[in-house]
């Protein structure tokens, strides 16, 4: 009689623990069960901040008319608990079956930190009513951060002027807490009055769906989220408003999308990389998604089933547990900056090549009024400038003089071609009025000046400049 009794009371609590999950909700490593307490003392230093929480794991879902139920709900919440996940976001804030709780309620007497979100689509009506569901479990105190609407400016659902409308009813809530709107990080820097209208930043991002593979998937991520911050730049050295990833994940089946490949490998190597960063970092990620959703694979293929932490059996798969158990490591990537590199300086011989091999000009380039050193700058095309000099002469009073000076008259002409004179250098020089440069021989000795007419040159090619020009 004992042991039919034992054998009843075993197959009652198997009935009683049925429904959420298809096989079993104790959470199991392999093949070996794991008691919850067990679970529960281990540390677990690079679990997820929190993740995306949807109850659908093997039924139709919600667009086929499934509501989920406390029971099952419950069970779910416990189960990540098991694990240290105690941040979740809903989509929903409505009450569940034949129930006046829903999810953030449930969730909030466990002790979790709630993202109480609403779906938001082009039905008014029903909009209208997750508003006053999410807001009703704002004021109830169920609620930590509150969400309106999931990528509804991806689908093209409501325009950003509509959400805010949206958004701006959800802040007048009685508990101040922070609002958001969800959607990809392209969407919200494409709209930045969403930014203005919230709280806080939510951005989705997924490597996987823009077909990124897995080698380069973490650094697009990471791109991805400091375009976002850029486009949303610190002030005092704080972010304006704190950025946090809503969704991002990697699917361990499904479809591969150019160069992303969903398979189980992927997946743990991109959770990896994102828990490391984030946990190192201390930057919220609400990973997507807990657990695996079946109905989800008729609206997003194979791959939209498999996006979980745990399966749908409620079972954490393999490699993730242990990944939670790493000290969160993070090495910030080194940026090569490669700076120009100058072209190498030509020689002498080939700075005077160059001169050579252009037109024969002779320009005045600049004077006194353009700097103050006393100098008139020139240069010379046409010529190998080591074969010539130019004579300079300045008009002062209405008299010629020889510059820079009758011992030194000739000025010497650089390889590339330039040269410079002093042209003020005593007396009343700076009141001179004109300028006249010529292109002479080397060897050939120009006549002085000392305030009379200009003496003939012989010359090459001569300039002339008033000072008016400088």
């Amino acid at each position: 009689m004992k042991n039919i009794n034992a054998v009843l009371i075993l197959a009652m609590l198997v009935i009683l623990f049925a429904g959420s999950c298809k096989k079993t909700e104790v959470p199991v490593i392999t093949d070996q069960v794991v008691p919850v307490q067990t679970i529960v003392t281990q540390n677990l230093p690079n679990k997820p901040y929190g993740g995306n929480f949807g109850p659908f794991l093997i039924g139709p879902g919600p667009e086929a008319g499934e509501v989920a139920t406390v029971d099952q709900v419950n069970k779910l919440l416990d189960i990540l608990k098991t694990y240290g996940v105690t941040v979740i976001r809903c989509y929903t804030s409505a009450p569940l079956k034949d129930s006046v709780e829903s999810i953030p309620s449930l969730a909030k007497k466990k002790g979790f930190t709630v993202y109480a979100g609403c779906w938001l689509s082009k039905d008014k009506a029903s909009n209208e009513k997750e508003i006053a569901y999410v807001l009703g479990e704002i004021n109830k105190g169920n609620a930590d951060f509150a969400i309106v609407g999931s990528e509804a400016l991806l689908r093209g659902d409501l325009s950003s002027t509509e959400i805010i409308e949206y958004v701006n009813q959800v802040k007048k809530n009685d508990k101040k807490v922070k609002v958001g709107v969800a959607d990809t990080h392209s969407a919200i820097i494409a709209h930045p009055e969403i930014v203005e209208a919230t709280d806080i930043i939510l951005v989705n991002i997924y490597p996987y769906w823009d077909g990124i593979g897995i080698d380069k998937a973490f650094s697009a991520f990471l791109e991805s989220y400091n375009k976002v911050a850029a486009s949303f730049p610190a002030k005092d050295g704080k972010p304006t408003k704190e950025i946090i990833i809503s969704e991002t994940g990697w699917p361990t089946a499904g479809n591969t999308i150019k160069d992303a490949v969903a398979n189980q490998e992927n997946a743990l190597k991109y959770l990896e990389q994102v828990l490391n960063w984030s946990n190192s970092k201390s930057i919220k990620v609400l990973y997507f998604e807990l657990f695996n959703e079946l109905w989800k694979a008729k609206k997003e293929d194979k791959q939209g089933a498999n996006w979980g932490l745990l399966t749908e059996e409620c079972v954490l798969k393999p490699g993730v547990l242990e990944i939670f158990k790493k000290t969160p490591y993070y090495k910030e990537p080194v940026v090569v900056v490669k700076m120009p590199v100058a072209p190498p300086t030509p020689s002498p011989a080939e700075q005077e090549e160059a001169v050579a091999s252009k037109e024969l000009s002779l320009e005045i380039t600049g004077g006194p009024n353009a700097n103050e050193s006393g100098r008139v700058h020139g240069q010379v095309y046409g010529v190998k400038p080591s074969d010539y000099g130019i004579a300079v002469y300045i008009k002062v009073r209405g008299g010629w003089w020889t510059k820079p000076t009758w011992a030194d008259p000739i000025t010497d002409i650089n390889p590339d071609g330039s040269w410079s004179c002093s042209v003020i250098t005593g007396g009343v020089d700076d009141e001179f009025t004109q300028v006249r440069a010529y292109l002479i021989k080397n060897g050939y000795d120009p006549p002085s000046a000392s305030g009379g007419g200009l003496p003939s040159v012989r010359a090459k090619k001569s300039a002339s400049a008033d000072r008016s020009d400088f």
